[in-house]
């Protein structure tokens, strides 16, 4: 019980708040239906680990440094309240060093929810009008397999049979969101006689 309520104040425990985001893809309603579930956060890395991606370690580093501001902002509440230059001091200053587990494994939302609509949003726009562009633009024919279940079985299916007479390319392994699509369309060479899309 008490190992699982220190858990929170481990110097991991940013981290480990990076990769419940990650592991639910970036997406508030699971990612705080696993934080509100938890009761040992020293528990939660044990199959993987976080994977340093460019959005993992942005977040990381907004995460370290608002606990750092958080606890520097309750250590001088409390150092002005012990002194006796500002009312109740001591108990805002508290709350705020012990709050910071609940306060930042909340507001890790917040860092993740804007870097998606200024930098992951935009970025996708262009990656999907840059695939549009390239994929109308392509001579050869373009089979899109989609369906609940058996796409990708499908799909090399497709592939195994038509190579054998043609030049043939589909998007790798079970890719088929539309940024996926946009790298495999970047990597085209426009002399193909048939694409095949998952």
């Amino acid at each position: 019980m008490i190992g699982a309520l220190l858990s929170v104040y481990r110097p991991s425990f940013p981290r480990v708040l990076v990769y419940m985001l990650q592991s639910t893809e970036y997406h508030a309603k699971p990612y705080l239906s696993w934080l509100w579930r938890t009761q040992n956060f020293s528990l939660v890395m044990q199959r993987r680990t976080l994977d340093p991606t460019k959005a993992a370690r942005m977040l990381l580093l907004a995460l370290r440094v608002g606990i750092a501001v958080q606890i520097a902002a309750g250590v001088s509440l409390l150092v002005l309240g012990l002194s006796g230059q500002v009312f109740a001091g001591v108990p805002f200053g508290l709350a705020l060093i012990f709050g910071y587990p609940v306060v930042w494994g909340h507001l890790a939302v917040l860092p993740m929810e804007l870097g998606r609509l200024l930098i992951s949003r935009p970025a996708e726009r262009r990656l999907i009008a840059e695939s549009r562009r390239i994929f109308a633009n392509h001579q050869g024919i373009k089979i899109a397999v989609a369906g609940s279940y058996g796409k990708t079985s499908m799909k090399e299916l497709l592939l195994t049979v038509l190579s054998e007479g043609l030049d043939v390319a589909a998007t790798p392994a079970n890719k088929n969101v539309s940024s996926s699509h946009a790298y495999f369309a970047r990597k085209l060479s426009g002399k193909e006689d048939v694409l095949i899309i998952e």
